[in-house]
């Protein structure tokens, strides 16, 4: 077991994603920032006192931005693809949370039976499984098999990184995602080792990609060529990707 701290656990850089102690810009931006609900605090907690790889939860601080993405949009229908322990889906569910009238309802999928079943039990503890339906599968299937009549309104990308660019095709090519629909998508800096890669390749995608940085590289360049939607890519936490789907005419 990690002996870690709540002064001393060792989270992502907010700037370059990696990963490091002591005082840094992140300290700042959590001074600055509202507190994460104490049960997900605790959970954060757990997870990195555990021999889990507690590096591929989201920072608190993602999770709020992905909180208040959620709750500005009120979605009725939100798919997580990578759930992982389910921190991400709480999360998620307090920004559904704030259309109390209609609150929507995630769908969150984990390759990991042993992880899918720990995320659920974290969720039935903190009293929020009627939001939430924690699926043991891989992402492909679960998009090649949707109900297309249930229009997907966000979807918060976390899984495989060799499974984007697929990921992002289903939802668009085949009208998964609701018009004005947002795909918010993780990594797509990938420990600044992704930047690199566009010189490098001179803004020419590369034929067989091997890392995840080099996914990622392919993904970003797929994304950005295609006019069927608006995205930014912001350099905060590993990189953060917000796509839009533009409204059918």
């Amino acid at each position: 077991m990690k002996n870690n701290t709540s002064s001393n656990i060792q989270r992502k850089d907010l700037v370059t994603g990696s990963c490091k102690s002591g005082k840094t810009t992140e300290d700042y931006s959590q001074i600055c920032s509202s507190k994460a609900p104490s049960y997900l605090e605790e959970l954060y907690k757990k997870v990195y006192n555990s021999e889990l790889e507690a590096v591929m939860m989201i920072t608190p601080e993602e999770g709020l931005l992905l909180s208040t993405l959620v709750s500005l949009r009120a979605p009725k229908v939100v798919l997580e693809l990578g759930c992982f322990v389910g921190y991400s889906a709480l999360w998620i569910v307090e920004g559904l949370e704030y259309n109390k009238s209609n609150p929507g309802h995630l769908y969150t999928i984990e390759i990991s039976k042993e992880i899918a079943d720990f995320a659920r039990k974290n969720i039935e503890n903190a009293g929020k499984s009627h939001f939430v339906d924690v699926i043991n599968s891989p992402s492909q299937p679960i998009l090649d098999s949707w109900d297309r009549s249930k229009k997907i309104d966000i979807a918060f990308l976390d899984a495989n990184k060799n499974g984007y660019i697929g990921y992002y095709n289903s939802l668009i090519n085949n009208s998964l995602l609701a018009d004005d629909g947002i795909i918010v998508c993780d990594n797509t800096l990938f420990h600044n080792r992704v930047s690199p890669l566009h010189k490098q390749y001179n803004g020419q995608a590369i034929e067989n990609p091997s890392s995840n940085s080099e996914h990622i590289y392919n993904f970003n360049l797929h994304v950005a060529k295609d006019n069927r939607t608006e995205q930014v890519l912001i350099p905060i936490f590993d990189g953060i990707t917000i796509i839009r789907k533009k409204k059918q005419n």
